[in-house]
């Protein structure tokens, strides 16, 4: 599985040995639930393939649709929520079928302080989610 082909991000070659390294694939199905609302944020998911749709409910229990996640692309939530050991504060669904890369959360300090186009994938993020 290269890393090569993700939209947003070109990571060097010997960051991308180190993140299928520190990597977990899984394939979901479409209406597989990846992470639920208060869930404890363990890895970051990087979307190969496919696509998450990220929603947050409302004080009603009505889902608000944030953004959706598409190949190459990752959830900025998650990193926030990871870095800050918090719960996660939305719900990531697959639009259809979808394979992410988990990289575990205490791997991304890690790649944070060695690669500095890991930061700048995480600010380009954070950016593009803003916008």
């Amino acid at each position: 599985m290269e890393l090569d082909n993700l939209v947003e991000f070109s990571p060097s070659m010997e960051m991308q040995v180190k993140l299928h390294a520190y990597g977990i694939p899984k394939t979901f199905k479409e209406g597989d639930v990846i992470l639920n609302e208060d869930s404890h944020i363990s890895s970051i998911p990087i979307v190969k393939s496919g696509s998450l749709r990220v929603i947050r409910s409302d004080e009603d229990g009505r889902e608000i649709l944030l953004y959706y996640i598409k190949a190459g692309e990752s959830c900025i939530m998650s990193f926030l929520g990871g870095i800050h050991n918090d719960t996660s504060k939305v719900k990531a669904i697959a639009e259809d079928e979808t394979e992410i890369l988990f990289i575990p959360i205490e791997k991304v300090s890690l790649l944070i302080k060695e690669y500095p186009e890991w930061l700048d994938y995480i600010f380009r993020l954070y950016d593009k989610r803003f916008e």
